[in-house]
């Protein structure tokens, strides 16, 4: 009963032309399992985060669905703006949802494409850098991998794309490389903190 009533879920969220976000992952090897979930959760979490810190007024929730799964390939479709039927107060203009989701992927896009270009992004917290590496773990880890995050929305049955952020293995590579250095550089800023009362004791013996 769960897997119809998720199957029909998916259908009429996506007859509406719901604007959504779609995760795609291309492998040539078998993914290991906690970086399949972690491609899509981690998305999922930072769009979590940006509706809390950029629109708190919207009503989102948003709901995941592995879309299609063939030999190298995965889809899923993350789609935020839940109907009524899913106990929603109420529904976000469409126009709204897809100014959404777009600025989220171009958001997302911006801060996760600083490290795949080698660079980094100073905003960035410890639990953001964790996600990044979860969006990129499965693609780095993988000799000939490429993966999409799209924002979108269907009009006449026609797939839009309105932003997008694209890497393979090579930037996912330089991208983690470059997260790992972040992290490490976070850490250390918050080691005097940590260790200065016991610099201070020792100091004085």
């Amino acid at each position: 009963m769960s897997d119809n009533f998720a199957s029909l879920s998916y259908r009429a969220l996506m007859s509406g032309g719901q604007a959504h976000i779609i995760v795609t992952i291309d492998t040539k090897n078998p993914i290991e399992i906690g970086d399949f979930v972690a491609a899509f959760t981690s998305v999922a979490n930072q769009y979590d985060k940006f509706i809390r810190e950029h629109h708190p007024d919207v009503n989102s929730q948003a709901q995941i669905f592995v879309k299609e799964v063939t030999q190298g390939s995965i889809v899923a479709d993350l789609i935020p703006f839940l109907p009524t039927m899913f106990g929603v107060d109420s529904v976000i203009h469409h126009i709204e949802q897809v100014n959404i989701v777009t600025e989220f992927v171009k958001l997302y896009g911006g801060k996760l494409g600083a490290y795949l270009s080698g660079g980094q992004d100073e905003s960035s917290s410890s639990s953001d850098l964790k996600e990044f590496i979860g969006s990129v773990a499965a693609i780095a880890n993988d000799p000939d991998g490429k993966a999409a995050i799209e924002a979108a929305y269907f009009e006449d049955g026609k797939k839009q794309i309105t932003a997008a952020v694209r890497f393979d293995t090579k930037t996912a590579t330089r991208g983690l490389q470059q997260i790992e250095r972040r992290r490490l550089e976070l850490e250390r800023k918050s080691m005097p903190t940590i260790l200065a009362p016991l610099w201070s004791s020792s100091s004085r013996m």
